[in-house]
């Protein structure tokens, strides 16, 4: 394992999961209009996943809620940030909504949830817990827990994936197809109802790090690129990859390039791995 290998795709930080407030009367029917997720369905705990479209059913962001006491408490990662909160700029009216930071608040990966945890996502046998107390410290490298759980992070958005793209697991946990209209939502239903798509995300498990511009090469003969990857508690990598929707089977053999290093990979689904 070289340094300039682990180093070529950006790392993600669990520090960078920011939690925010939503606080008002209509917090909850307002974000109702704005996610994928049934807001007014979501239970005082734990929380549910979410994401969040633009018009053209394309996928910007992705994150956590729960309403509590009347309240919606968001978290989405710090790179989304600035865009949520010129979307409440714009798109609250006459609505009773406001948008409050919330200081001092550290993620963590853990087997169990802090109990005093502002949010406590479920993930397998894991919890991610957004807490004032206790540090910043996970046994789980953030990228390669969130390809394996089947969350998508910023190398996802940037190839603008429709939410369909996103797999079987995002679509069961994070979208509802019977709250009503919210941003991007004829889009989605369109999709949904034509019954496909040209992509599909996908995960690769490899037993070394890879450069940057690593490929994909499908047995059909085309590529697609590496979006991210993380380090395993056990050793082995994972990564990430937009494939054609015919060569995205999964359990399907395929190659990973990285420079002159040529791994086997089988196809796999973001959200149906074991995190060991």
């Amino acid at each position: 394992m070289t340094n300039d290998a682990v180093s070529s795709y950006p790392t993600s930080s669990w520090a960078d999961w920011v939690p925010m407030r939503l606080v008002g009367r209509d917090a909850a029917e307002w974000l109702n209009g704005q996610c994928t997720q049934a807001v007014a369905a979501v239970p005082a705990a734990p929380c549910l996943e979410t994401g969040f479209c633009d018009e053209r059913g394309r996928v910007w962001a992705f994150g956590f809620l729960t309403v509590r006491s009347g309240e919606v408490v968001l978290a989405l990662d710090r790179s989304r940030v600035g865009r949520f909160e010129q979307t409440v700029e714009e798109r609250v009216i006459l609505e009773d909504v406001r948008l409050e930071k919330l200081d001092g608040v550290v993620a963590r990966l853990a087997p169990e949830p802090d109990p005093a945890a502002v949010l406590a996502v479920p993930a397998g046998r894991w919890w991610l817990s957004l807490s004032t107390s206790g540090a910043a410290e996970s046994a789980v490298d953030r990228d390669a827990a969130e390809i394996a759980l089947g969350w998508p992070g910023a190398a996802e958005f940037a190839q603008a994936p429709l939410v369909q793209e996103l797999g079987p697991e995002f679509l069961s946990r994070a979208v509802s197809f019977s709250k009503g209209c919210y941003v991007g939502q004829e889009i989605v239903a369109r999709v949904q109802s034509r019954g496909r798509v040209h992509r599909r995300w996908v995960a690769l498990t490899v037993s070394k790090p890879l450069a940057a511009g690593a490929t994909v090469l499908a047995a059909s003969g085309r590529e697609a690129a590496v979006l991210r990857q993380g380090r395993l508690p056990d050793d082995r990598w994972i990564c990430s990859a937009l494939l054609s929707i015919e060569d995205a089977v999964p359990g399907q053999i395929v190659t990973v390039k990285s420079g002159e290093r040529v791994l086997e990979s089988s196809i796999a689904v973001p959200g149906r791995i074991d995190l060991p």
